[in-house]
């Protein structure tokens, strides 16, 4: 299981960075004549890019309207404050992305997991900001039909999608993971393998046996003597 919680972490901050290049904000319109949406990525919003535009019927080849000079500086500045939120959360997770591979000391589990906490509060900031930003210009746009009824269409227009959840999602994975490697007990001195065997014990009363006394050698031992021979005869002892 460490060794699962040591891949997986950072895997899922990985997959969390690349999330940023999913949809995060959509503005879309339906009439009889056709429709029209603009998708507002993570990567779009924090370079301030062009986004995507599909249209049908009449606003098919639509396109995004460049510059800003009709939107006013309080969304301007909404828009200013997703960016620099979003750019940070990107740029936490890639912090606690770069953490969560050292190892050595529980400390920096801990501190990757901070790190994505703090990328998740960026995240959550940022995509707020974001709709705060798009409502308003949607808003202004549609204001010549009356403020009441610019604010509801806005809110009908304006839908966050499923990349945010998706890249905090991951996020969130990857902290609970680092919160339990920075929690697990550190692991004890590893046996010996193969194991060795148990060695057999050794008589010390005996001693070694080099040094042990040699056996005096046995009597000599009487041979049969046959009747009518001069007397017994002596065989070597056995050496």
């Amino acid at each position: 299981m460490p060794i699962m919680r040591r891949f997986l972490s950072p895997a899922g901050l990985l997959f969390a960075v690349l999330c940023f290049g999913f949809p995060f904000v959509t503005v879309s319109c339906e009439s009889p004549m056709g429709s029209v949406s603009a998708t507002v990525s993570g990567a779009t919003a924090i370079t301030d890019t062009r986004p995507d535009v599909h249209g049908t019927g009449v606003f098919a080849g639509a396109r995004a309207k460049e510059g800003t000079a009709d939107v006013s500086s309080v969304d301007r500045l909404k828009g200013a404050l997703a960016r620099v939120l979003l750019l940070g959360s990107l740029l936490t997770t890639l912090v606690a992305f770069g953490l969560s591979w050292v190892r050595g000391s529980r400390w920096w589990p801990a501190a990757a997991a901070v790190a994505g906490l703090v990328a998740c509060a960026q995240l959550f900031v940022g995509v707020l900001a974001l709709r705060a930003a798009l409502l308003g210009a949607v808003g202004d746009s549609l204001s010549t039909l009356g403020e009441s009824y610019a604010a509801d269409a806005a809110q009908d227009m304006v839908h966050v999608r499923f990349g945010p959840w998706l890249t905090a999602g991951l996020i969130a994975v990857s902290v609970v993971l680092l919160t339990a490697d920075a929690l697990a007990p550190p692991p004890g001195p590893r046996p010996p393998w193969p194991p060795h065997p148990p060695r057999p014990a050794r008589n010390v009363a005996a001693g070694p046996v080099r040094n042990r006394p040699i056996p005096p050698p046995s009597p000599a031992r009487t041979a049969f003597v046959p009747p009518g021979t001069s007397g017994p005869t002596t065989m070597p002892s056995p050496q």
